[in-house]
């Protein structure tokens, strides 16, 4: 079951010396000039430090990033992605073998349930699909989601047809005033 991965510091150095890894082991990890990706890298520098790798912090503009995440250079990311149609579908992106970015998966059982989750018609059997999905991270650590900022939104009283779209973009387009 999906859930939260164990933060034990000594079973990591195990698993880090029986991987061949020496302490010492330099890191780059990169992520954009956003403050919230940031902080996120400082934590996890300190994190990684505290079983013997030695993190550094790069923090790269946007068209670079992306340009290294593309050409699959990056070896260690903060990045960020959201579903702006609200279809886990989109939200799944990254995980395609013809995928061109930082995750490279390249998983045959992962693109096949994703077709099946794309070709059904059936909520259930996307919410299905997209989970098993889910299953497959938690247990490869692909990814590993860290955090969701929330967007909130304050309108007056005399806003009418203010949509809140899930990707955290606001539709306006129906916007109107009493």
């Amino acid at each position: 079951p999906i859930g939260v991965h164990e933060y034990d510091v000594e079973k990591a150095k195990t698993l880090l010396q029986e991987s061949g890894v020496p302490e010492g082991t330099k890191i780059e990890l990169q992520t954009g000039d956003n403050r919230t990706n940031i902080d996120i890298c400082e934590i996890v520098q300190n994190m990684l430090s505290q079983i013997g790798l030695d993190v550094e912090i790069q923090i790269l503009e946007a068209a670079a990033q992306n340009q290294l995440n593309a050409e699959g250079k990056l070896q260690m990311a903060i990045l960020s992605t959201t579903s702006a149609t609200g279809d886990a579908d989109q939200a799944l992106l990254i995980f395609p073998s013809t995928y061109t970015g930082a995750i490279m998966v390249r998983d045959d059982e992962i693109d096949s349930i994703l077709d099946r989750g794309r070709s059904a018609f059936s909520n259930d059997e996307r919410k299905e699909a997209y989970g098993e999905i889910q299953q497959i991270n938690y247990d490869m650590i692909y990814t590993l989601p860290v955090a969701f900022p929330d967007t909130m939104y304050g309108i007056r009283n005399d806003v009418e047809g203010f949509i809140f779209d899930p990707g955290s973009r606001p539709d306006l387009s129906g916007v109107t005033f009493k």
